[in-house]
């Protein structure tokens, strides 16, 4: 991320429970160690999560099941999440003066059995979340078991690997497949949100460097299923219409309308809000700024 010059960003997998999420989580940050031990919930404190992130700078960041809130902690963590996707923490006095300031690079990967962000989520953090429904190991509960019990015992070589390759690496060749992968995606998906595509593009170049560096594979077919892969993902991806703050407002605010339906009467009555006339609607506005 740091030689891309790509911005934080998150990847919340949801679906079904028994889907496989958390098993592919776990095998997801194995890459780096044990995952028993390096992944977070979302139970945590900002403040531990904050450090956490700061800790582990450079590597990605994996905080499973939201579902293990209360609902109202749910509709208070956009907070914590937009915090993470800037990359810094709260700054803070001490006796002595200001604290370090915590900041960070990473990849946030969550999972939950509903969606990350909703109608009323704030822009900044619906452009900063790649959100992929259903369980990836879902047809495959025997290797799901299987990676719970394997994983602890067996972690941490392939992002050595990775590490030294990406060392040794030059980094304009990188550069240049990322930005090949940015064409590419900006031509096809032109309805997506840029920074979803600047997202993916670097998940593809990570992904074909990975593949040639880690796994041995032939470049042409890394190439090749680094771009299905792309595709995949890229047909997911929400659109800039269904992101739009305004748009999202007026749709919240028709369902609104439809629930007190009631209220919109010709006679008065303590509950009235408005009153229908000749295929119009009129709202008092008084009403209307409460909503908003």
């Amino acid at each position: 991320m740091k030689i891309l010059s790509q911005r934080n960003f998150i990847i919340h997998n949801h679906g079904d429970s028994q889907g496989g999420k958390t098993a592919t989580l776990w095998l997801a940050m194995s890459i780096w160690g044990d995952p028993n031990t390096i992944i977070s919930s979302f139970d945590n404190t900002t403040t531990s999560i904050e450090r956490r992130a700061s800790l582990f700078s450079d590597l990605p960041l994996g905080i499973n099941e939201r579902e293990v809130l209360s609902q109202l902690k749910k509709q208070d963590i956009s907070a914590t999440l937009y915090m993470l996707a800037e990359g810094k923490g709260k700054g803070r006095g001490g006796k002595v003066g200001l604290q370090e300031l915590n900041t960070w690079r990473t990849v946030v990967l969550t999972t939950g059995e509903g969606p990350l962000t909703t109608a009323s989520s704030m822009d900044g953090l619906i452009t900063r979340t790649i959100e992929l429904e259903g369980g990836p190991l879902a047809g495959n509960k025997d290797l799901a078991r299987y990676l719970y019990g394997f994983l602890p015992t067996c972690h941490g070589h392939a992002g050595v690997m990775f590490m030294r390759s990406l060392l040794g690496a030059q980094r304009g060749e990188i550069i240049d497949y990322y930005r090949q992968a940015q064409g590419w995606l900006r031509q096809y998906y032109s309805d997506r949100l840029d920074s979803h595509l600047d997202a993916l593009a670097a998940v593809m170049t990570a992904d074909y460097y990975s593949s040639v560096w880690v796994f041995g594979q032939d470049p042409s077919l890394a190439n090749t299923e680094t771009y299905a892969m792309g595709t995949a993902i890229g047909n997911k991806l929400i659109r800039k219409i269904d992101a739009s703050e305004s748009e999202r407002a007026w749709l919240e605010f028709m369902d609104w309308v439809g629930e007190n339906h009631e209220k919109l009467s010709t006679t008065y009555t303590n509950t009235k809000i408005g009153t229908k006339e000749a295929g119009n609607i009129y709202i008092i506005r008084r009403v209307v700024n409460e909503f908003l």
